[in-house]
Formats: C-alpha cells, sequence, structure tokens
C-alpha cells in the first residue's frame, strides 16, 4: 500500500445530525474502510464500514459531547479524529 497524507480522507469535526467522510484518493476506493467512534470513557458506541467517494453517518442517536473516530484501512489503523456532537437546537437560531 502507498504512503498515505492525512487530507486523504476528512469529515465532519462538529456534527449536528450527519458526519460526512470524504474520500479524496482515489486508490483508497477499492478499499473497505472500517471504522469505529468510542466517547469520552473511550467505550465503542458504533463500528462499521463503507467505501466510495462521499458518505453520510447518522449520528442523531448520539448523545451531546466529545468523541473520536478511528479509520482502519487493510485491519491497520489510519488516523484517529476527535470530533463534537451536538444537538440540532433549533432555540439556539437567531433571526434577524
Amino acid at each position: 500500500m502507498t504512503t498515505l497524507n492525512k487530507t486523504d480522507i476528512s469529515i465532519t469535526e462538529i456534527v449536528y445530525d450527519l458526519m460526512m467522510v470524504n474520500v479524496n484518493r482515489a486508490s483508497l476506493l477499492k478499499d473497505c474502510i472500517t471504522y469505529v467512534i468510542r466517547n469520552q470513557a473511550n467505550k465503542l458506541v458504533r463500528k462499521g464500514n463503507f467505501s466510495g467517494y462521499n458518505v453520510q453517518l447518522r449520528m442523531t442517536h448520539l448523545e451531546d459531547g466529545q468523541y473520536e473516530f478511528d479509520m482502519f484501512i487493510e485491519d491497520k489503523l489510519y488516523m484517529n479524529i476527535p470530533f463534537e456532537k451536538r444537538s440540532n437546537d433549533n432555540s439556539n437560531l437567531a433571526f434577524n
């Protein structure tokens, strides 16, 4: 496997309902990417896999807080990205 850069995959780092995962390297499309999401207590809250350029992961089931998103390619940890889950609370919206 060729050397990968941290910009080859990006995610939404502040999540409300959906996390967007963007694969920016065509050679990764042949691989199945496995992900694990852990909470602040390091407890597994979600695990799955995907392939494709743009993937949406629904996160409405997660409580507000800080999480870790681990991605594995060919069973090796590729990257770890912290992200924050926030409620989509309409009461915080201000209209002028």
